[in-house]
Order: C-alpha cells, then sequence, then structure tokens
C-alpha cells in the first residue's frame, strides 16, 4: 500500500504537504510536482533520465513490458489524485477538470475541444454510436478480425435483436487491410468499425483507407484508439475517421473512469441519443424545461468522475510536455527492435514485420501456461494468452528492458 506521505516525502513535497490543511497551502500541488521535474523547465525533449525519475514502478525488481493491458501512472498523475482528494476534502463542490481533459485530448488528436465528450470506456462510445446510428435490419457493420471483444459481442447482440448484418474481415497474417476490409462492404454498410491498433498484436490499421471505402458507400468509421493515443501519432483530420474513442488506463498513462470520446463536428446531429441524463444539461428553463448541450457533450448523460478526470488532464499535459511525437518515436524503435531480433532468433511474429507501433506479439511455441510463468519467474511483465507473448514497452523502457526480455525468450525455443 502507498504510504502518501513518505511518498511526497520522497518525492521532496515536504514543503507541499506542509501546509496541507491551510488554507495557503490549497495551491496546486500538480504544479509544485512539475516544478521538481528536471523536464519541466526545458524544452519538450524526449530526455529518458527525467522521464525513467517519474515512474515509480522503475524502483521495483521487475521489467514492466505491458502498458498494452494497464499503464504504470507518472508521480505527476500521482500527486493529481493527491490533490483531488484534498479538494473533495475541503472543496467538495469544485468542478472537475472535464474542460482541461477536452483540450488536452483534442490537442493530442487535432481536434477541436468541442468535438471531445467525456464517456466511461471505449466499449460505451461503440454503443453509443451502434444505438445513435438507428440500425435497422438488412443494415451490416464490418469490424476487423483484429478487434476488441466488446465489438464481437455487441454485434452479435444486435444481430439477434434487431437483424444487422454483421460482418467480420479476418487478418492475413496479422494484418486487416483495406482490401481486405472493402468485399465486406455493400450499399447496406452503416458502419467500419476497427481498433486503430489492435489489442491482440499491435496492428496499426490504416484509418485513412478505410475511411476513403466507407464514405465512398455512405458509411461511417469508429475507430477504438485506446491502444493508439499517447502511444503514437494520432490526427483525426488527416485521417478523416469519423468517430474516436481512448481510455485513459493504458497509454494516457491515468486509470479507468474516463474516456474521451471524438465525434466529428458535422456528425453532432447524427447520432441520435440514446441515454439521458443532467450532464446534458447546458442551461436550466422554467417550468423544468431545459436546452441541451449541442456539441459532443450532448452525450455526457452521466457526471463525470472528479478524480479521474483531474488524474487525466495531468496525463495529458504531461504527455505534452514530452512530445506525442518524441514518445512515438522512441516506442516504434523499440518495436521495430523487438520484431527484427525475435524474428532473427527464430520466433514466429503474429505482429506484421515492419509494423510501426510498440506493441509486438509472437506466437509462443510452448504451452502459454509455461511462457507466463518463465516471464514471471525472470520478473518481466508482459501478456501470454491465446498462444501468444504480447510485449508492450513503453515512454519509460530503454534497450536494457528490451535485452532482458530477448534474452528470456530464447529460453522458450
Amino acid at each position: 500500500m502507498l504510504d502518501v506521505m513518505a511518498y511526497i516525502s520522497r518525492r521532496s513535497f515536504l514543503s507541499a504537504a506542509a501546509g496541507v490543511t491551510s488554507a495557503a497551502a490549497q495551491g496546486n500541488l500538480l504544479q509544485r510536482a512539475d516544478a521538481a521535474s528536471p523536464r519541466s523547465r526545458e524544452a519538450p525533449k524526449f530526455d529518458q533520465a527525467a522521464i525513467r525519475h517519474d515512474f515509480e514502478i522503475l524502483n521495483t525488481d521487475q521489467v514492466f513490458l505491458n502498458t498494452a493491458y494497464s499503464a504504470p501512472i507518472p508521480r505527476q498523475v500521482v500527486m493529481a489524485g493527491i490533490e483531488a482528494l484534498h479538494r473533495k476534502e475541503v472543496n467538495p463542490l469544485e468542478d472537475p477538470a472535464s474542460d482541461a481533459v477536452r483540450a488536452g485530448f483534442a490537442k493530442l488528436i487535432n481536434a477541436s475541444p468541442d468535438e471531445i465528450g467525456l464517456l466511461h470506456s471505449t466499449g460505451e462510445a461503440e454503443n453509443v454510436i451502434a444505438r445513435g446510428l438507428d440500425l435497422k435490419a438488412g443494415d451490416n457493420v464490418v469490424i476487423s478480425s483484429l478487434h476488441y471483444d466488446n465489438e464481437f459481442i455487441l454485434y452479435r447482440i444486435l444481430e439477434k435483436e434487431l437483424g444487422v448484418d454483421f460482418r467480420v474481415a479476418p487478418h492475413r497474417a496479422g494484418a486487416v487491410e483495406a482490401r481486405d476490409v472493402e468485399p465486406f462492404v455493400d450499399r447496406r454498410t452503416r458502419l467500419i468499425s476497427v481498433a486503430l491498433v489492435s489489442h491482440q498484436n499491435g496492428y496499426v490499421h490504416d484509418l485513412r483507407a478505410l475511411a476513403e471505402l466507407a464514405h465512398s458507400h455512405g458509411a461511417y468509421l469508429y475507430a477504438d484508439a485506446i491502444q493508439a493515443v499517447g502511444s503514437i501519432c494520432v490526427d483525426v483530420r488527416a485521417t478523416q475517421v469519423d468517430f474516436l474513442c481512448a481510455g485513459a488506463y493504458k497509454w494516457l498513462l491515468s486509470r479507468n473512469g474516463v474516456a474521451p470520446f471524438y465525434v466529428k463536428r458535422s456528425l453532432f446531429d447524427r447520432l441520435r441519443i440514446d441515454r439521458y441524463g443532467e450532464g446534458q444539461i447546458a442551461n436550466r428553463l422554467p417550468n423544468w424545461q431545459y436546452d441541451l448541450y449541442t456539441d459532443a457533450r450532448r452525450f455526457e448523460s452521466a457526471t463525470a468522475s472528479n478524480g479521474a478526470t483531474a488524474e487525466l488532464a495531468a496525463s495529458l499535459k504531461y504527455l505534452d510536455q514530452i512530445g506525442v511525437a518524441n514518445i512515438d518515436a522512441h516506442g516504434v524503435k523499440l518495436g521495430l527492435k523487438l520484431q527484427q531480433e525475435l524474428s532473427r532468433m527464430g520466433h514466429r511474429l503474429f505482429t506484421p514485420m515492419g509494423n510501426r507501433c510498440p506493441i509486438v506479439a509472437f506466437y509462443a511455441n510452448k504451452p502459454v501456461s509455461m511462457a507466463r510463468a518463465l516471464f514471471s519467474e525472470n520478473k518481466i511483465n508482459v501478456t501470454a494468452r491465446n498462444g501468444t507473448v504480447r510485449v508492450s514497452p513503453a515512454l519509460f523502457n530503454n534497450d536494457e528492458d528490451i535485452e532482458r526480455l530477448l534474452d528470456t525468450a530464447r529460453k522458450l525455443l
């Protein structure tokens, strides 16, 4: 269990904590944490020594290569969470950091803040879209076989309930290109849905090509970007994706409970609202009448989690200070090294060679339980399941971590 006071002391925040209950001490602890960081006083660049200083998990005896499952959070985000709890203690009526999250996420994906709503998960986003499109019997939805389980569950249910034709484009050697999806798309296609980066093997779908395919048939494109945003560069303008959502607890370096949801401005009114609540109120009128938001906030039916939004606001600021292009370059470099070295030593990859993403998956060669035990014994945290081992280095990982992973992977041959 985290000893909060010891943590703050260890991170040189005693002066901030000493008067935390006084009015004078109600300043922003996160700003003080940023001021203590060597990187915060420099122009944005990839300073890995400073980055590694920010992650407490590096003080443990494990090599953590599992951010695709759930990311550790930097100390700046921990402090934002502590500060949010303190605000709840002394000023419980304070608004959450929702506007900062909308602005920070919009900047990260080249959108506008009014195009960002705050949901609770990517699965909720896909439900909002599927219900909002008013799918009818005979309509079809096409997804990639590299998608997450949520989509298979959702569209199988809609297939039974509404008669929606659910179509799955299979992967070829770990990739699903637009040409693989095209045979499944026709005039009754309403939606193409993919994981921008697949959780299965890190494959990066070509959103621009898929958007062109969808739009040429009058359909829309949704991208679950939970494995992409914060890890690689994402540009919703360049790709022309219609809807996109990313949960915060992986590459956005925060925790569960908030998922920014991008809706292209021209499509605000295209999705029917399938749920209503206080979070959508723009103005309260007499006689219990209301004006509702007309931008992406119209999809926010429920109150946001103050703690989760405060932490995500801090992590978005953290990522912006480092620069997502720097993070992308670092992660891709480690990913390509993994692909090349694993292939060279004789492992068969599930990830296509040359795929530009830090997530790399290879076939275990031995029972997955044996692979899981081997990595655990060597204190290397990866995901081993469904016959593959998935490795996902992040901004705090380095070549030494990769070498330790490779030394252990040799024992699976």
